[in-house]
């Protein structure tokens, strides 16, 4: 039991290193590779949901870093929207596309579509 205990442990630590590196990733990663990012966490969710015990501290990665990854796009549109001159039409259009490419579908994206539509009408 004690054997057992340790493995689980174990395995939860590189299960959390692994998911906070995936979440730098993605949050790093330019629009086209977004999309690669965003499926392999998906199909991470999928493997991971047959590994318990242990739970997924922080819930299922997918959805996660999906939110992680448009709010940090939010920030450059917003950041470069503010700017008085010297705007970077192609900065600004990435990260669009970036968040666009990572909103999820339904409820959890909601709040994020309006900042968005907020964002383009400016």
């Amino acid at each position: 039991a004690e054997k057992e205990a340790d493995t689980v442990a174990k395995f939860s630590e590189v299960v959390e290193a692994l998911e906070g590196q995936i979440e730098k990733l993605a949050i790093a990663a330019q629009s086209k590779a977004i999309t690669e990012v965003l499926t392999f966490a998906e199909e991470y969710d999928q493997r991971r949901s047959k590994l318990v015990p242990p739970e997924p501290p922080k819930g299922a990665l997918q959805p996660r870093i999906a939110l992680t990854v448009v709010d940090t796009h939010l920030e450059v549109v917003d950041a470069e929207l503010a700017k008085v001159d010297g705007l970077n039409p192609v900065l600004l259009l990435d990260n669009f596309k970036a968040a666009a490419s990572s909103l999820p579908s339904g409820e959890p994206g909601e709040t994020h579509r309006e900042r968005m539509r907020a964002a383009m009408e400016k």
